[in-house]
């Protein structure tokens, strides 16, 4: 099997291109299904990830989530089964160590259920996601990071009635889309916490037309949410967040002199990084794994990444999770027929985007367009759509 474009290679003879696929995020479930295909192909597809995968277009309703629904989350996948479905050899656990010469792979174990492994690949493909940027996101039961997505399935557990736990006040840092998604979310959770949403930009939601802003804004007022712009942060503790931020009262606006707001919990809901380890395994720093359009490593052609934790060389993409999904075929493409040129990945102009704000409601964006009548009943076709076909 040749193809210097790919950096696939022929084995000893009989063998098959080991295939190693890194994470089972949007890009790499296709893989899983496709084995088959990978198979006759000559390419044994080998998976390194967690038994379950948490799709992020509801991650709204994983805030919401009760502890009696903890095993059945809106957007759990099986991964596990899904790679028994198709006979793939699937590592349940995360990847330790990878050595881009030797081309080996070292695993290790979660919860028990994989003691780890030594893996040999001529081929590794990398859909690791990403992670919240922030320094309070590692402080141990006082904050919670959006990214990775399964420590928020915590988060529903801590707000049902039953906790012992359950905070009356939460605390949400970042007005991006997902802060603002998980901050009415909670608002509209039935045990109804008080919320509060720190921005440090001067908008919420700046990637949004200015007239879709204005909806944001006035749904957040109507949850009764308090936001609090420009907001600069000093520490977040286990109980509060200190720093300064703007103010509007009778004596007009401003910002205030450092202050101290309490809370039970913080939700940390800022920028993304591509997952640390790329930078000790020599493979990329916080933007993620260089690729060019053909999802490949400019030097290491055998080397693939792909969704959040790439970084694509044509131009900055946003981490959604639409490019993951758009960059399957891509990736498959390639590695079903290596001995011509593989494709290239070309971002289209605009994505739709629809963004929950709970009970229902919702705001539908498509470049600067935006609607708010029917887009609730469309992101709920579309999310159960997608999930149909690996659930």
């Amino acid at each position: 099997m040749t193809g210097t474009m790919t950096g696939t290679m022929d084995g000893p003879a009989g063998r098959p291109v080991r295939l190693l696929l890194v994470g089972a995020g949007h890009a790499h479930l296709p893989l899983i299904a496709a084995a088959d295909r990978l198979r006759a192909a000559g390419v044994e597809p080998v998976l390194v990830a967690p038994a379950a995968f948490h799709y992020s277009g509801t991650v709204a309703a994983l805030a919401t989530r009760t502890a009696a629904t903890a095993g059945h989350a809106p957007g759990r996948i099986d991964v596990a089964a899904l790679a028994r479905r198709h006979g793939v050899r699937h590592h349940v656990g995360r990847l330790t160590d990878l050595d881009l010469d030797a081309r080996t792979a070292r695993t290790d174990a979660t919860d028990g259920i994989d003691s780890g492994a030594d893996l040999a690949w001529d081929l590794v493909s990398l859909n690791l996601g990403s992670t919240t940027t922030s320094p309070w996101a590692a402080v141990p039961d006082a904050v919670i990071p959006v990214k990775p997505l399964a420590p928020l399935m915590r988060l529903g557990t801590l707000l049902d009635a039953g906790s012992p736990a359950r905070p009356s006040s939460v605390t949400v840092i970042g007005g991006g889309g997902s802060g603002i998604e998980l901050a009415c979310g909670i608002a509209t959770h039935p045990q109804r916490p008080r919320v509060r949403l720190l921005e440090s930009g001067p908008v919420l939601g700046p990637s949004l037309p200015a007239g879709a802003r204005r909806v944001v804004a006035a749904r957040l007022a109507a949850l009764g949410i308090a936001v609090h712009l420009d907001a600069r942060i000093e520490a977040v503790e286990r109980d509060a967040v200190t720093g300064r931020w703007a103010t509007s009262d009778a004596a007009g606006s401003g910002t205030s002199d450092t202050q101290r707001m309490a809370h039970d919990l913080a939700v940390v809901a800022t920028g993304l990084r591509a997952a640390p380890e790329l930078e000790r395994w020599g493979l990329g720093d916080h933007r993620g794994v260089p690729v060019t359009a053909h999802l490949q490593h400019p030097a290491r052609p055998e080397v693939y990444a792909v969704g959040d934790c790439a970084h694509f060389l044509p131009g900055p993409l946003p981490r959604i999770g639409v490019h993951g999904v758009r960059q399957a075929p891509v990736l498959l493409a390639g590695l079903l027929r290596p001995d011509r040129r593989p494709p290239a990945y070309r971002p289209r102009a605009t994505s739709l985007a629809v963004w929950d704000l709970g009970a229902g409601a919702a705001l539908a964006v498509r470049g600067e367009r935006w609607w708010q009548r029917g887009a609730g009943p469309l992101k709920a076709h579309l999310d159960r759509r997608w999930l149909r076909r690996w659930q």
